[in-house]
């Protein structure tokens, strides 16, 4: 509905969508790679379905096929957000600014109906909120599963809600907010996420060297073409983002660092303890 009013918007200032001659040079710079944490946390979602492949049915079929076409769903619906972002709002009213979404309805909707629908986009983020209840705790539920130290997150009500997961991830984005700026929190989450992201890609290579007889259930398309140039272009952005926001990326750092020595000394354990 906002890209379609959008659409008939006609602005009193004129935005040209050219590349201009410099574009090659601004899209390899350390700002566009630092500013694409904002975009790869946007779309952070796309691989969420694996995260309940468990309760997928079918799910060597409507799987890849979920994640396929909510990619591209996803991908032209931004693509067309941001587009009337920029074509109903001057680009210096843009600079700066967290909240687009409320300064291009004011331009189209004008004041009034431009507040309500900042109303609407703040509601519309409950999905997104209700998404990740839905998705992440399911992640900790597996790894209750696999770990004994982690069991607790593995608990589940008669519906097999992992609440204990929902709780704890809940206290934790709720921490994260009163302690960070929204900027330092995105920046914090999207470079954590781009190296687990990294990490996972790259596990695929492992996987492949040291099970070499087990056939997959899953191919990944034009391999190794497809994830050698992903992990290129997360290395990239991982540089530049660690090289201009390094307090952050430290911090995600720590994370992943806390999170291996955790594994490290769960697995050590236990097998000490198969061994006795």
């Amino acid at each position: 509905m906002f890209v379609g009013f959008g659409l008939f918007h006609h602005p009193e200032h004129t935005t040209s969508f050219a590349p201009t001659s410099d574009a090659w040079s601004q899209i390899t710079s350390a700002a566009f790679a630092v500013s694409l944490v904002f975009v790869t946390y946007a779309y952070s979602g796309w691989n969420a379905a694996s995260y309940i492949a468990g309760e997928i049915k079918n799910p060597q079929k409507n799987l890849p096929k979920a994640l396929v076409w909510g990619t591209l769903i996803v991908m032209i619906i931004y693509t067309a957000l941001n587009f009337v972002f920029m074509y109903s709002v001057p680009v210096p009213e843009l600079k700066g600014q967290v909240e687009v979404g409320y300064l291009s309805a004011n331009k189209i909707f004008g004041h009034d109906l431009g507040q309500f629908m900042s109303l609407v986009i703040a509601l519309l983020l409950v999905s997104t909120v209700s998404a990740m209840i839905l998705a992440g705790p399911r992640v900790m539920q597996a790894m209750g599963k696999g770990m004994r130290q982690l069991s607790i997150f593995s608990t589940a009500n008669k519906n097999n809600v992992p609440y204990v997961a929902v709780i704890f991830q809940s206290v934790i984005s709720i921490v994260l907010v009163l302690t960070s700026s929204f900027e330092s929190l995105i920046t914090y989450v999207g470079f954590t996420l781009n190296l687990f992201t990294f990490l996972t890609v790259f596990g695929v290579f492992i996987l492949r060297m040291k099970h070499k007889h087990i056939q997959p259930e899953y191919k990944t398309p034009f391999y190794p073409v497809t994830p050698v140039l992903f992990l290129l272009i997360s290395g990239w952005i991982l540089f530049f983002i660690f090289k201009n926001k390094t307090e952050e990326s430290l911090y995600g750092l720590g994370t992943v660092l806390l999170g291996f020595i955790f594994y490290w000394l769960s697995e050590k354990f236990n097998n000490r303890k198969a061994n006795v």
